[in-house]
């Protein structure tokens, strides 16, 4: 049964679901930050949504997930998250969804990602995702989407990865690590800078990547269809291959 209950008594997050609790909700709000006369130090630290073990199910259909300086929605543990139409995103720090731990998996449809900080999504530690007509957009200093460790594995199909950003070195749409693997069908990924629209950087070369791929083992692999702005991505050790 959902818990609200933090690992010290306290309260971790508007919902939290452990030991194989299951919860489905339509067109509703998660997320202190998103309640009316809520304050900052009230929400601080608190997620929206927590669903840790193997057999945790979190189901939502038009919902919003909001939180103040923590992660909206936390999968760890073999748990699933399944998202229709919902939006997640933080109103100061922090990131909007992380996926972590062997057979923990993100299935997320026609849902819209953002942060300003932290990532609008993290899947790492053999943990998987899978995005269908998504919105992963990221400003300021926030990372977009981040993977990392043997065994994650990302799937986006119709997706848009996006960062839009004043600063110097602007962070990469997409970071895949050692070990994980990105895969991208007909989806749009850019990185869109004010450092970029400046003709001098244009003519000067560029140090945006749509997507930077790192370390023994991580891949990257794309169809005709998906379009990377700015093209190519950056390999440092890592492969490209084609989907």
């Amino acid at each position: 049964a959902p818990s609200k209950a933090g690992p010290k008594g306290g309260r971790e997050a508007a919902l939290v679901l452990r030991e194989g609790g299951c919860a489905s909700a339509l067109d509703a709000v998660f997320g202190v930050a998103a309640r009316a006369g809520a304050s900052t130090r009230q929400a601080a630290g608190r997620h929206a949504v927590v669903v840790a073990g193997a057999g945790c199910l979190f189901e939502a259909q038009g919902c919003v997930l909001r939180a103040c300086t923590a992660t909206c929605l936390v999968v760890n543990g073999g748990a699933a998250a399944v998202l229709s139409g919902c939006t997640l995103g933080t109103a100061i720090n922090g990131g909007a969804a992380e996926v972590s731990g062997f057979g923990s998996r993100l299935e997320a449809a026609g849902t819209e990602l953002s942060a300003a900080h932290g990532a609008c999504l993290a899947v790492h530690t053999g943990a998987g995702a899978a995005l269908d007509d998504c919105s992963l957009r990221a400003s300021g200093h926030a990372q977009n989407l981040v993977l990392r460790g043997r065994g994650t594995v990302v799937c986006a199909t119709g997706s848009t990865l996006s960062v839009s950003s004043t600063a110097q070195h602007p962070q990469p749409a997409a970071h895949v690590l050692a070990g994980a693997r990105l895969e991208l069908a007909s989806c749009r990924v850019e990185v869109d800078s004010e450092r970029e629209r400046t003709s001098a950087k244009r003519t000067a070369g560029s140090d945006a990547h749509s997507v930077v791929v790192e370390g023994e083992g991580a891949v990257l692999a794309c169809d005709a269809a998906t379009a990377l702005n700015p093209d190519p991505s950056c390999v440092r050790g890592g492969q490209v291959q084609a989907l």
